[in-house]
């Protein structure tokens, strides 16, 4: 039972390791079906394990606190960029509609017949 534990862990790290990868190299494609696969792993973990200890033993054994602060790290500045970029377009959409309705107000002055 150990062992089975073990080799989801394993498999969870590998996939947790996928998911920083996919981040970095800006493949969001895949984001989706490598976090449901890694909740799958982990729902499989906690369904195996009826010691918590044992759980917690195996996932310090991997290091996987480590992995985890990391992918959250990566995800928070990831996140904020994207925000960032998204205020860009916001602000220049909206600049350029005040630009185009200001030419068109401009316009209408001398289309009028004298």
């Amino acid at each position: 039972m150990n062992e089975d534990l073990k080799d989801i862990l394993v498999k969870y790290k590998e996939c947790t390791l996928k998911i920083i990868e996919s981040i970095n190299n800006d493949n969001i494609e895949s984001l989706q079906e490598l976090i449901d696969y890694r909740q799958n792993l982990l729902e499989e973990a906690s369904n195996i394990s009826n010691k918590k200890g044992q759980l917690k033993q195996i996932y310090k054994e991997l290091n996987l606190d480590e992995i985890q602060s990391e992918l959250n790290t990566l995800m928070t500045k990831k996140l904020a960029y994207i925000k960032a970029e998204m205020n860009k377009i916001a602000k220049s959409k909206t600049a350029n509609n005040m630009y185009n309705k200001g030419n068109s107000n401009g316009a209408k002055i001398f289309s009028k017949k004298i």
